[in-house]
């Protein structure tokens, strides 16, 4: 199996008020493609910095991350821009939807600023696949926070990343929903055959999870 999300030696230092924060120390792994991670630790254990290293979003301080083939590390700032519009879809923890876009439209400006065709019928799609598409026409503060998620999921996932990052998707839903959240990702993780790394403190998707990578205090549990 191909291998999607290559870490070696890879390590993130930030420097605030002249003090060195160790965000991430030394972790390497391999996550193969279509795989479902988990990356588990107590706040401050480095998960949001691992998730934005990957994606683009911050550059390693030393070591390499590689995506397939590519060594982000060696990107200038538009191909990591062009990199993560199109191969990465991004879920935060808080939904980030664009309150004067309907859920139709939120979910359609991946596929606008890629330059997509056949839009509208994709974003039906999607939106049929998560179960709103009777509310497509809806704006965000009209929806409940499970159904904003879910939007925010689909926006994620619309344009066919290669990758799919969950930095705390359920870290704000109440348990049924969070559940919700959770099999509506490995339903996509299956049909649409993505590779999700989700990251989450939750012992309840810590512990009923296959694959799992442990961070203590930036340093990959073993």
């Amino acid at each position: 199996m191909d291998i999607a999300v290559s870490l070696k030696n890879t390590s993130k230092v930030f420097v605030t008020g002249g003090t060195q924060v160790n965000a991430i120390s030394h972790v390497s792994f391999d996550i193969p493609e279509g795989s479902f991670w988990i990356i588990a630790g107590p706040s401050g254990s480095g998960k949001t910095t691992l998730l934005n290293l990957i994606g683009g979003l911050d550059r390693a301080t030393s070591g390499e991350v590689a995506i397939g083939t590519m060594d982000l590390g060696g990107m200038d700032e538009q191909a990591l821009a062009l990199y993560r519009r199109r191969r990465v879809g991004f879920i935060f923890q808080g939904n980030n939807l664009i309150t004067s876009l309907t859920a139709f439209e939120n979910v359609e400006l991946p596929l606008i600023l890629t330059g997509a065709s056949h839009r509208k019928s994709k974003v039906q799609a999607i939106l049929e696949e998560i179960g709103l598409r009777d509310k497509h026409h809806m704006f965000p503060q009209y929806l409940s926070a499970g159904e904003q998620q879910r939007v925010a999921l689909a926006r994620a996932v619309v344009h066919s990343p290669k990758i799919v990052l969950a930095d705390e998707p359920t870290a704000n839903l109440d348990a049924k929903t969070g559940t919700e959240i959770l099999t509506l990702l490995q339903r996509l993780n299956k049909n649409l055959k993505r590779t999700i790394l989700l990251s989450t403190h939750d012992p309840r998707i810590i512990e009923n999870s296959e694959h799992v990578l442990r961070l203590s205090d930036g340093k990959l549990d073993l």
